[in-house]
């Protein structure tokens, strides 16, 4: 499952993926995929960077407007 596109632009300003790569989930562990040569490899230090914006995401969607 790939990361939405907030997230996967957070990581780019942040240095930790190039433009040319997306992020996604593969069991346990999250992966960096370059999209032009399908080179992949595992993001080890960025999983609680990752759940934290993943969670962050999930307050901003689940949020609800009264009105």
């Amino acid at each position: 499952m790939y990361l939405n596109d907030n997230i996967q632009n957070t990581l780019r300003e942040l240095g930790k993926i190039s433009d040319k790569e997306v992020v996604k989930k593969q069991g346990d562990i999250y992966v960096a995929v370059n999209v032009l040569t399908n080179e992949s490899r595992i993001l080890q230090n960025d999983n609680s960077l990752i759940e934290s914006l993943r969670g962050n995401q999930a307050v901003i969607e689940k949020r609800i407007l009264k009105g």
